[in-house]
């Protein structure tokens, strides 16, 4: 039989929901910056007097414009620097650890990111202007805040203004850092793959996963043992634990700026100040701190210290998902004899796991060259031998811990869809080859489900109908099939499209089909599903009339 080719192309109209893309909006990063900069006021025993702000130097008082010469308020300044927050360094990289994502940093970038900052704050003019940070960052959110946050406390140190300019600068230029250290908090922002290039190519699949994983929320950790639910884009004041632990982050974070600002004019901070100092980091001098903090060339040198705690102490409320930890008393003493209790992250050594843990996700297990010494278990952390099931076993200060949730991509069927494999042409008794590439517009619309156009194309048949495209569309029939044999089947559906051959003569036609699809199984490290299809299609031409019957296996990526 003569070896012929078909191709086919479909197009299906269709009407598309938007989804709402669910981030820290304006407002929230507007209601928190501006709590958090009224309680670095106070601290400060700063007073409002009609649009100034005066805040104790000493003997004096600096004054500084409430709204920043007309720029506005810190909370709106923190708002405005934030509104790109889809973008690729507003996230953390999936699955590492604040260090690793730390020392990711390019040396390049910081310097980039100071050398700019520092000549913008040299600038002379009378009233401040917002800087132009379009291309200041690194590739990952906890970076992009800490070079930002770097750059701010060198301008809080420069004399080149008045003071009350100069302060002015550095908290503009600190608003910049704020919002960043925001997104760092941000459940959606922790744990969605956008720096694998397939999430870019699955912008659906990125907003209902920030949507889910935002209002579901996730449990995290930070350097100072603490775990809890975070949560965020649009619940940021939902949630008071969440909350305050990102409040207290953006405090610290300020209070770094006037602890510079006042030291290296030589003027004593405020006792608020410099008790919260000597609270958080007891083993070192605030001058001592300060100049490394100017100075720091190794960036992981801030986290990554001999002993608790980190460096600069906001990176030790800078938190990442955990999926089991172990958990001991701390010294704090919470009510009565009841001790607060103080939280490890399990590690992905078997040395530094409880594997009796079933129903995590492993994924998030890290090694233990992703902390620093003092975040490992000390139990565990003296020996590459050490038992952990005898720890939990018999030590009642140990406890393992075990945080089931779902952290895997969100799989919609929007976007590319890449589809191979095979067909047995009923009448023929051969089979065939398929490659097909199309494009899904809406995941579910009504009764109608995963409607899309595409080109499938059947390379080689000794059949006369051998290459197709045609739609990737399918029509719900019913609901998800729930009897126990179909269990792994997620739709009941159906494509059709136009096809024609390539040869004699271009002979048009239609094709209609009918399928099962299962249900697509998630690569937790980007945004990418894999389902199994089976259909029966049925390839009617016009001139001369025919029809072909084929039974279709296929492999679908979306």
């Amino acid at each position: 039989m003569k070896l012929n080719r078909i191709r086919a192309a479909s197009i299906i109209f269709t009407f598309c929901l938007s989804s709402s893309l669910f981030a820290f909006d304006g407002v929230e990063h507007r209601l928190l910056s501006d709590s958090v900069f009224e309680s670095m006021l106070s601290e400060t025993g700063a007073v409002n007097k009609h649009n100034s702000i005066l805040i104790p130097f000493g003997q004096n008082e600096i004054i500084i414009p409430r709204d920043f010469d007309g720029l506005g308020t810190f909370g709106k300044l923190v708002a405005e620097f934030a509104a790109d927050d889809q973008k690729q360094h507003r996230f953390h990289r999936r699955a590492e650890s604040i260090l690793k994502q730390i020392r990711r940093i390019e040396p390049e970038e910081l310097e980039k990111c100071l050398s700019t900052a520092i000549s913008w704050s040299k600038e002379e003019n009378s009233d401040l202007r917002l800087p132009n940070i379009e291309t200041l960052h690194s590739d990952n959110v906890i970076g992009t805040y800490l070079i930002h946050h770097l750059a701010a406390l060198r301008i809080a140190a420069l004399m080149d203004v008045t003071d009350s300019q100069q302060l002015s600068k550095a908290l503009v230029w600190e608003a910049i850092a704020q919002g960043y250290l925001a997104d760092c908090f941000s459940s959606g922002h922790m744990i969605l793959p956008v720096h694998h290039f397939i999430s870019e190519l699955q912008k659906k699949d990125r907003r209902d996963a920030d949507r889910h994983h935002s209002l579901t929320g996730i449990f995290v950790i930070n350097a100072a043992g603490d775990v809890w639910q975070a949560f965020g884009d649009g619940a940021l004041l939902w949630y008071q634990p969440s909350y305050q632990h990102l409040f207290e982050a953006c405090q610290s974070s300020l209070r770094e700026i006037f602890l510079v600002f006042y030291q290296t004019r030589g003027v004593a901070p405020p006792d608020r100040l410099s008790s919260w100092f000597d609270k958080v980091s007891p083993d070192i001098s605030l001058a001592k701190a300060i100049d490394t903090w100017l100075k720091v060339q190794q960036l992981d040198s801030l986290y990554d210290t001999p002993a608790a705690p980190t460096l600069l102490p906001t990176l030790q409320y800078l938190p990442v998902p955990v999926v089991a930890a172990w958990s001991t008393d701390s010294e704090e003493i919470v009510i009565d004899d009841f001790h607060k209790r103080k939280y490890y992250p399990q590690l992905n050594e078997l040395s530094g796991r409880d594997t009796s843990l079933y129903g995590i996700e492993n994924d998030f297990l890290l090694s233990r060259d992703d902390f620093p010494d003092w975040m490992v278990a000390p139990p565990l952390k003296d020996s590459l031998d050490a038992n952990p099931q005898q720890l939990i076993k018999e030590d009642v200060h140990w406890a393992s811990v075990a945080y089931v949730q779902s952290l895997s991509p969100i799989i919609s069927f929007e976007g590319l869809t890449f589809d191979f494999g095979t067909s047995w042409l009923i009448d023929h008794g051969e089979i065939a080859p398929s490659i097909g590439l199309g494009y899904g517009f809406h995941d579910d619309l009504f009764l109608i489900r995963n409607l899309g156009v595409g080109l499938r194309f059947y390379p080689k048949s000794s059949s006369s109908a051998s290459s197709a495209l045609s739609t990737f569309g399918a029509i719900r029939l019913i609901n998800p099939v729930q009897k126990s044999l179909l269990k792994i089947f997620e739709t009941i559906g159906g494509e059709a499209g136009v096809v024609s051959e390539l040869e004699d003569g271009g002979n048009f036609g239609m094709n209609l089909a009918v399928s099962l699809r299962s249900k697509p199984h998630s690569f937790r490290s980007m945004h990418l599903g894999l389902s199994f299809e089976f259909a029966y299609e049925i390839f009617t031409f016009f001139s001369p009339t025919r029809n072909i019957h084929q039974f279709s296996a296929r492999l679908v990526l979306n």
